[in-house]
């Protein structure tokens, strides 16, 4: 457990009463040798858990998590796999930006006024391998440029990046995953009478979210050849968050009027957006195609 952020539990039966309660134990991910670890009732946590999905719904704010690194942008020096060398081009000049820890970055062209308008519809999260200095730094320079308090979660994988390295990883296990983000998202909750909240990712690497939450996956690229950089969220990526925020929230209007007996599958916002970057993909297809 030593570098994970995540946590084991043990179910405990009394021997009066039929509550249920678990006791939780988490490793601290800088003395190896100490354990967190406290008791809940298990009821009331799924209470409060239900609460708070449901409340992301009725703000009508999505969840929406951005990678940094070769997403939002890239470190200028030798620090990672990919980075720009230090003499930059002139071209880069108003992208640059020195992070409060120091390090020097190249901004996509055009992220913060995606962020600054993305913000109206979802609640926005980073989720980087990079050290939490880093990424604090990322985040605070964002909402800098932004003018107001966009980000409001900034969260480092690198604990678990770090253990994965030195401990062989179990089937599926990543150093990204939803559940660290998203207390609803490490829970199976029974979802006949309730709406489930399914945030929506933007990386430049898939592979390392878990399998099954690769169709929630916005995967971007580099724009330009290389060693130069550049990642577009203007105008496509602004389209397809608009359009499946649209139509999520009229499902879920069209959803909660219909009789319980009648209803289908609960809305699903990673399937809306499965289904509205299929069909034109479709399209895009179709018309290449035609016109050949």
């Amino acid at each position: 457990m030593a570098g994970m952020r995540k946590s084991t539990f043990f179910k405990l039966i009394c021997d009066e009463g039929e509550a249920s309660w678990e006791l939780h134990l988490r490793a601290d991910s800088k003395k190896k040798s100490t354990l967190f670890g406290y008791i809940v009732n298990r009821d009331r946590v799924l209470s409060a858990i239900i609460r708070t999905e449901q409340d992301v719904l009725l703000k009508k704010k999505l969840p929406l998590v951005l990678d940094i690194d070769d997403t939002i942008d890239r470190v200028v020096g030798k620090r990672h796999t990919h980075f720009l060398p230090a003499s930059v081009p002139e071209e880069y000049g108003p992208r640059l930006r020195v992070l409060r820890e120091g390090t020097t970055v190249v901004l996509s062209e055009d992220v913060v006024e995606f962020l600054n308008w993305a913000s109206t519809l979802f609640d926005l999260s980073l989720c980087s391998l990079g050290d939490q200095a880093y990424v604090d730094g990322v985040g605070y320079m964002l909402n800098h440029e932004i003018g107001k308090d966009a980000v409001t979660t900034m969260y480092s994988a690198r604990p678990e990046h770090d253990h994965l390295t030195l401990h062989p990883p179990r089937r599926g296990e990543t150093a990204k995953d939803l559940s660290t983000l998203f207390s609803y998202c490490g829970i199976h909750l029974d979802y006949q009478s309730r709406i489930p909240v399914s945030p929506l990712i933007i990386d430049d690497s898939p592979r390392v979210w878990p399998h099954d939450q690769s169709g929630q996956i916005i995967h971007v690229r580099n724009e330009v050849p290389e060693p130069n950089w550049n990642v577009k969220f203007l105008p496509d990526l602004k389209i397809i968050l608009k359009n499946v925020h649209r139509i999520f929230y009229e499902q879920v209007r069209t959803w909660n009027e219909t009789e319980p007996s009648s209803r289908g599958p609960a809305p699903s916002v990673a399937r809306v957006y499965q289904e509205f970057v299929g069909e034109r993909a479709d399209l895009a297809k179709y018309i290449v195609e035609t016109t050949q």
